[in-house]
């Protein structure tokens, strides 16, 4: 997946850390692809308004499916480090790392 963020606030979203909030107008977006065919999958987004987050979920083709105060999306989001947001994602090391 690829994770976009808008323009005005990607350098922020780069050092998110817990107790930040992103500006009102912001977007977040998760594009998916298929592992097997990289094929594009379904997109999930995230707009910051006055009253909080409204989430979005897509088609690859741009149709929206679902918009608004989402339950699940809330849910999940309400765990978010910073602002109902995870962050980038953290590198794992190999398993072989560090090993002679």
């Amino acid at each position: 997946m690829d994770v976009h963020v808008s323009p005005a606030s990607r350098a922020e979203y780069q050092t998110l850390v817990t107790g930040m909030a992103l500006p009102v107008g912001t977007w977040v977006a998760k594009f998916h692809r298929d592992d097997k065919t990289g094929n594009p999958g379904p997109v999930f987004a995230m707009h910051k308004t006055r009253d909080g987050w409204e989430y979005l979920v897509a088609e690859a083709t741009g149709a929206v499916q679902e918009r608004g105060a989402l339950d699940l999306c809330q849910r999940c989001h309400s765990e978010g480090v910073a602002d109902q947001l995870f962050g980038l994602g953290r590198r794992r090391p190999s398993r072989d790392a560090g090993t002679d």
